[in-house]
């Protein structure tokens, strides 16, 4: 299991997902947060944080073809917003798993082998299943196809 410390405070922050078909990647970037500091590893997933153990984004180094498809597949529709921090590090996890919708615009990570008892938002389009202080799954949401980075280029350029 991954610990993880909510405040029940939204944090603001917009993130978007993008894949990247060229490197068979998926990108999930937060506009505003910190320096990349640190990371947690669960196999084909990084996610990155800041020094605080803040949520910075994460990467999927599988290619979106290999991604299970489950057809009975939804995603949360509401979540309550809250600010995580994730307050001890491990470098490792055992792999997460993954599945997709049929038409691969949202993709669910799977931590721990189990649904979260709640659904928090830390940043826009990306929902976090949480169980008591531990972190289940991670939903990306509204994943975009971008090649040669030009959809992330522009939307990071938006940045207020």
């Amino acid at each position: 299991m991954l610990p993880l410390a909510v405040s029940w405070k939204a944090s603001g922050h917009a993130a978007r997902g993008f894949y990247h078909p060229e490197e068979e990647r998926l990108v999930v970037c937060v506009r505003e947060g910190g320096a990349f500091s640190s990371y947690i590893d669960a196999g084909c997933v990084q996610i990155d944080l800041d020094a605080g153990g803040g949520f910075l984004g994460l990467a999927v180094e599988t290619s979106r073809e290999r991604w299970p498809v489950e057809s009975d597949l939804w995603a949360p529709k509401v979540a309550i917003p809250a600010t995580v921090r994730f307050p001890t590090r491990p470098l490792t996890l055992d792999g997460a798993r993954l599945a997709t919708d049929p038409d691969r615009r949202w993709l669910r990570i799977d931590l721990n082998g189990g649904a979260g008892t709640h659904v928090i938002e830390p940043c826009e389009n990306v929902y976090f299943e949480v169980t008591k202080a531990e972190l289940a799954c991670i939903w990306v949401l509204h994943i975009h196809d971008d090649h040669d980075f030009r959809e992330w280029r522009s939307w990071k350029g938006k940045a207020s």
